[in-house]
């Protein structure tokens, strides 16, 4: 017998119980029924990103700029894990990440120097960026353009989920987020077309890559987050999430197919901005 199965209804997921599909079209909305459902949830994480990613950049601290930034998120996003909510605990990451990422650029666009110390492997990132950019070799593209690359990072990322309860995730998520928005505050500083560079500087394939990757991340978080590990529960498990896997691989997938038909297109734009 599992130790959760002597919790109190509250306090654990179920995952035999039908939950609310956040992902149904029409889906009724739920009264809230703990903070998590609370609007002042979603203000006070932002409080909290900007505070623990200005800081940091602004002091040039690399080790305290993720750690601070994933501090943010990860305690929600388990919450919500906990209490059998996957939906809830990705609307969480992902507004996270979009303030998190606008942090991050505007910061590094104010103190460019500092972020350099402060995002670990920023700059190395940015030239393989630029590189790309005027039109350098396969060899010298980003990873976030390097497809084999990527099938890699998404096993790393998948591992780090599953066996940390999603805090490992998180962590790899935040490194990949300050690398790649130093590198948009760098060409949009750069650009003689700043609005254009706007425009391009967070490709359509990097965005489904970047909502995949949260998705699947929930997925695999799930088990350890609820502390239930016992093989019995995993085709339990199986049966109430199946649908959260596919739905998160085939975004991953729309993002690759997007890359490969977007890159030439973005890669001139980004050009042309940058002059």
């Amino acid at each position: 017998m599992s130790d959760r199965q002597n919790l109190a209804p509250d306090d654990t997921a179920h995952f035999d119980q039908a939950a609310p599909d956040p992902f149904a079209a029409g889906a009724p909305k739920q009264p809230a029924t703990n903070v998590l459902d609370d609007w002042v949830v979603y203000p006070a994480m932002a409080l909290g990103t900007l505070a623990t990613t200005f800081f940091p950049i602004l002091l040039g601290q690399q080790f305290c700029l993720p750690l601070l930034s994933a501090a943010v998120v990860i305690p929600m996003f388990l919450w919500a894990l906990r209490q059998g909510r996957p939906g809830k605990a990705i609307t969480l990451a992902l507004f996270w990440a979009v303030v998190q990422s606008l942090s991050v650029i505007a910061a590094s666009w104010l103190f460019e120097e500092s972020a350099g110390r402060a995002v670990q492997g920023g700059l190395e990132y940015r030239s393989a960026w630029l590189q790309w950019i005027a039109g350098g070799p396969p060899v010298a593209m980003a990873p976030a353009l390097d497809i084999a690359r990527q099938g890699i990072d998404l096993l790393i990322f998948a591992a780090a989920s599953a066996l940390t309860g999603g805090v490992g995730g998180l962590l790899l998520l935040t490194l990949a987020l300050d690398r790649f928005n130093f590198t948009v505050a760098s060409l949009l500083a750069a650009a003689q077309q700043p609005a254009l560079a706007a425009v391009a500087a967070w490709p359509l394939w990097l965005i489904a890559r970047l909502v995949g990757a949260v998705i699947l991340g929930a997925f695999l978080a799930e088990p350890l987050a609820n502390i239930d590990l016992w093989p019995i529960s995993f085709p339990t498990w199986l049966r109430a999430r199946w649908r959260l896997l596919l739905l998160g691989l085939g975004v991953i997938l729309l993002s690759v197919l997007l890359q490969l038909l977007l890159a030439p297109l973005y890669q001139t734009i980004l050009r042309a901005a940058i002059g």
